[in-house]
């Protein structure tokens, strides 16, 4: 946002309080960041079973070298 934009924004609320920024700028803001916030959330969803699946190989590769570990014969 440049600094007359700024001064731009500072106007609109001191002439139409905060309903100009529910009814004008509150819209314009999330039609901007919803991609980028849709983009994050694919990810997160992506790397999640990565993880998760990550997590099983070494909790069951600590099971296995603990079972080895305790072996009786």
């Amino acid at each position: 946002m440049t600094n007359k934009a700024a001064i731009g924004v500072c106007d609109l609320y001191k002439k139409f309080g905060p309903q100009s920024f529910r009814h004008i700028w509150l819209p314009r803001a999330v039609y901007r960041a919803l991609p980028t916030l849709a983009g994050e959330i694919i990810l997160q969803r992506k790397s999640t079973p990565l993880v998760a699946t990550i997590a099983k190989v070494d909790l069951f590769a600590i099971i296995s070298r603990a079972r080895q570990a305790t072996y009786l014969t």
